[in-house]
């Protein structure tokens, strides 16, 4: 994650089944960017990593700023733990972050730069080479790991992330549906999440994951996402990983979604 040695094997390696999740390759132009919003999973590409390409396909043109939102897993760091210094490194090369907008947010939102969130936490790092090779290589993130995913810290975010954003920036969810139960059970709790995210209705997300015990992973970044002015939601794909490894009876479901 942080900054490390990789071989050209490891490189060739990524981009190799990068370029199989793909069914577009990258035709990116600085000037036709119009600002969007992701929701992508976080698995290993095996399972999730062609759902997430067919969301990070349909956004035309290149983000000057790229904003990743991901839950914290482990529980080291902070709440909400921003890291403003330094840059992330993948087998893909390194990937710097934008330490002006990172201290702006963290300013705004009162709290200090926190990097001990992002040590061991994938739900950021496993979206950057993907990233990486739709945007080829220019990119500049703002990492957020929420530890706190309450409603009202979510809406503070929320809130925030929208003064600090701009119309030439993306925005990224990083979240996984229900985990762990059955096919049946997860798709019809991953209905539940899918039709609250489309209605953009937050405070039926949480009720549905208090109530129906969903375990969505990233119901906090999902919510700070759906605060954005954005007009039109598209849910692009959905599955599971059994039906990947054909073995359907404990499985997780992936979603990924574009908001415009």
């Amino acid at each position: 994650m942080l900054q490390e040695d990789f071989t050209q094997a490891q490189k060739k390696e990524l981009l190799s089944l990068i370029e199989f999740l793909f069914e577009k390759k990258p035709k990116s132009n600085k000037n036709d960017y119009q600002k969007r919003g992701l929701i992508l999973p976080h698995a290993g590409y095996v399972y999730s990593g062609k759902i997430a390409a067919r969301a990070i396909e349909k956004v035309k043109g290149k983000p000057k700023n790229i904003y990743i939102i991901g839950p914290n897993h482990t529980g080291l760091g902070e709440d909400i733990s921003i890291m403003d210094k330094s840059e992330w490194a993948t087998p893909l090369g390194n990937v710097p972050i934008n330490k002006t907008k990172a201290d702006e947010l963290c300013n705004l939102l009162g709290i200090e730069p926190d990097y001990k969130a992002h040590l061991s936490e994938h739900s950021i790092e496993v979206q950057l080479p993907l990233l990486q090779y739709w945007f080829e290589q220019d990119i500049r993130i703002i990492p957020i790991a929420m530890k706190d995913q309450s409603k009202h810290t979510a809406k503070t975010l929320g809130e925030i992330l929208e003064q600090v954003s701009s119309k030439e920036d993306l925005i990224i969810a990083s979240t996984d549906l229900n985990h762990y139960e059955s096919q049946k059970t997860t798709v019809e709790k991953d209905e539940l999440i899918i039709e609250d995210i489309k209605n953009r209705d937050i405070e039926k997300l949480y009720e549905h994951i208090m109530k129906e015990r969903i375990s969505m992973c990233g119901y906090g970044p999902t919510s700070v996402l759906l605060q954005q002015n954005f007009n039109k939601i598209e849910i692009v794909s959905h599955s599971t990983s059994g039906e990947t490894l054909d073995e359907y009876e404990t499985v997780v479901g992936y979603l990924s979604a574009v908001l415009e």
